[in-house]
């Protein structure tokens, strides 16, 4: 599933009332721009369609600005979602903005049966498009992934983070 815009509003995300009740595998693409970095959270609308989702993967491409970007809602915010069947996460894109990271800790934290989480930094599609001074921060970003995301992880779930 493609999304090219991030025009989700609340109210959309809280009362969607569409399931995909047989969808067990998810490949999300977001498209997200620099001025809907604030919105990344609101993505996680298509998860609460897919009662049965099991493997997941969330492709973000992104603006340059949103590396490390603070913008957004907190995860605390959000009403409580078990994603009882997820088992596979695999996230590509991340850049370490305050919307990937609470996307990604929404679904750990209500992911109880998670096996695998897989994080690749940087562009998606891979381009090196980046446009700001100096090299975009890849081991800042990682290091948030690391940091963030390690400790509330189970201690049988498989966690990997690279470039």
């Amino acid at each position: 599933m493609d999304v090219w815009s991030q025009r989700i509003e609340k109210q959309w995300f809280w009362d969607n009332p569409l399931k995909f009740t047989n969808l067990k595998h998810l490949q999300l693409l977001v498209f997200i721009s620099s001025e809907d970095v604030d919105k990344i959270l609101y993505s996680l609308a298509f998860l609460r369609a897919t009662p049965l989702i099991e493997k997941l993967e969330v492709h973000f491409a992104t603006s340059f600005s949103s590396w490390l970007a603070e913008a957004g809602p907190s995860r605390r915010d959000l009403r409580k979602y078990k994603y009882v069947h997820l088992k596979h996460i695999w996230i590509t894109g991340f850049r370490a903005a305050k919307g990937q990271l609470e996307f990604l800790l929404h679904l750990i934290e209500n992911a109880p049966a998670l096996e695998v989480l897989l994080v690749e930094i940087g562009e998606y599609p891979p381009c090196n498009s980046w446009l700001g001074a100096g090299e975009p921060p890849i081991e800042k970003a990682m290091e948030i992934a690391r940091t963030c995301i390690h400790p509330v992880l189970s201690q049988n779930v498989t966690f990997d983070v690279k470039e």
